[in-house]
């Protein structure tokens, strides 16, 4: 009785897994996706455009793929689509178990990622440069321009003095 009992509590959590994966995964990765997808355009305004917009695809792709692998292939369970897409169907059928995919997946993810944020702190490093330089440029002309209108000061106090 207690073993049936301890099944029925197993059964419920996995249910659980499953539509929190059906629910929340599949539909997080994809928006995610989509997200970023809506953000391409706006990569083109970045020095170097070609970079970020291969890393920006691969990470789509990524969150796209692992959506597909963590969101649809669940543990075997009784309901559909659990029934047919689960663990012991996809590795009967591509030999892998699913966990090979997604780990996969999290490392291109975070790879890429990681190269997305390295361009933009090279960005960020550049943009700040290029502001120090140009307020250094600001301050050497005020500089001089206060340094001509001291001496102009100083000339009519001169003057003003001598008469």
């Amino acid at each position: 009785m207690l073993d049936d009992h301890y099944r029925g509590q197993q059964s419920k959590v996995a249910g659980g897994d499953i539509a929190a994966r059906y629910l929340l995964c599949a539909p997080g990765t994809l928006l995610t996706a989509y997200a970023l997808i809506l953000h391409l355009p706006e990569c083109s305004h970045i020095r170097h455009p070609e970079q970020l917009n291969r890393m920006m695809k691969v990470t789509v792709g990524s969150f796209l793929f692992y959506g597909f692998f963590s969101g649809m292939i669940v543990p075997d369970a009784w309901f559909f689509p659990a029934s047919i897409f689960n663990y012991t169907a996809f590795i009967e059928r591509v030999g892998i178990p699913i966990q090979f995919f997604r780990t996969f997946c999290a490392a291109s993810m975070a790879y890429a990622v990681t190269r997305i944020l390295s361009i933009f702190e090279w960005e960020t490093i550049d943009s700040l440069r290029e502001a120090h330089n140009d307020l250094e440029d600001r301050v050497r002309m005020r500089t001089a321009s206060l340094q001509e209108i001291n001496f102009e000061l100083r000339e009519a106090l001169d003057k003003t003095r001598k008469t």
